[in-house]
């Protein structure tokens, strides 16, 4: 009697896992992102990890509700890149509080020491005799009347205000440039204008600078800037 022989059944299919990678690549984003984030220097670069991360996480979701696997590392690579993102938002608001904080104390301090600087300057011109600008003083269509008094303003910068009357026959506005002389040496120069006046009329100037003001001086000249 003759037996046909048994054959073994054929082994079944291998079945690939299901995988995720876009939730992987998000994870690993959002840990580097968060990690260079906390580094002031770094912190944009850990801030664009983060972002990009951030947005393979969403598309890492998706897969996974498709797919079944890998949303766990997706929703870990989401709350990372979100954290890397407000991690750098914060670290940069703090890092600019202080440096504002930083150049308005300096600021301070050097106001503080200008000041100190017109106050010495002027204490020592205390004794030093200014001169007289009562005389007669014409620049073109222009007659200053009364004197120059030059003066500290806010800043300790020179200033001033005077009356001029347009001697000429049309509607003016005078700009001069008011000169405070101390022998051959400028003390400091004043940008000065006045308001239309027509004529025959007095008009008021207001006159400023940016030169430190001292006093002492011997000559006040004034000419046209124009």
């Amino acid at each position: 009697m003759t037996y046909a022989p048994v054959q073994a059944p054929a082994p079944a299919p291998y079945a690939k896992a299901p995988s995720n990678g876009l939730a992987t690549a998000s994870l690993v984003l959002g840990i580097i992102g968060t990690v260079l984030s906390l580094i002031p220097i770094l912190g944009i670069v850990g801030a664009l990890v983060g972002g990009i991360g951030l947005v393979l996480s969403v598309f890492a979701l998706l897969a996974a509700r498709k797919h079944g696997v890998g949303k766990g590392k997706a929703i870990a690579g989401l709350v990372l890149g979100l954290a890397s993102i407000v991690i750098f938002v914060m670290i940069s608001a703090a890092t600019v509080a202080a440096v504002d904080s930083v150049v308005e104390e300096m600021d301070k301090a050097t106001a503080g020491a200008s000041d100190s600087t017109v106050a010495s300057d002027t204490a020592g011109d205390t004794e030093a005799v200014d001169a007289d600008t009562s005389g007669s003083m014409s620049v073109g269509n222009w007659k200053v009347i009364g004197k120059i008094k030059p003066k500290a303003d806010f800043g300790g910068d020179f200033q001033a205000t005077f009356r001029v009357k347009n001697v000429s026959d049309a509607e003016d506005a005078g700009f001069f440039t008011v000169n405070v002389l101390k022998g051959n040496n400028i003390l400091g120069s004043m940008d000065c204008v006045s308001s239309p006046a027509a004529p025959g009329a007095i008009s008021t100037v207001d006159c400023m600078s940016t030169d430190k003001f001292r006093r002492g001086w011997s000559e006040i000249t004034i000419e046209n800037s124009f």
